[in-house]
């Protein structure tokens, strides 16, 4: 039986980070580090900030609309990006 919370066992789980304000590109590291998981999109108020971001850390998809932004997934994890 392989144990629910050893990473080495689960493959691409998905999260999108909302907010892309400056310690957004902090969040990166835990998922760049653990091959599990995959950044699939970014969601910001300002469309631009969010397709800066997505171009520096190579992903394709952003958003200003958080319901566009879940419409027809099954399943994402919500990584948020605030200081607070």
């Amino acid at each position: 039986m392989i144990p629910s919370n050893d990473l080495r066992f689960m493959k691409n789980l998905k999260f999108a980070i909302f907010g892309t304000g400056f310690w957004s590109q902090f969040q990166f590291a835990p998922g760049w580090n653990w091959k599990a998981f995959e950044c699939v999109a970014l969601y910001s108020r300002t469309l631009s900030k969010a397709a800066t971001l997505a171009e520096r850390f190579h992903i394709s998809h952003t958003y200003d609309d958080p319901e566009e932004l879940f419409c027809g997934r099954n399943s994402l994890i919500l990584w948020t990006s605030s200081r607070t």
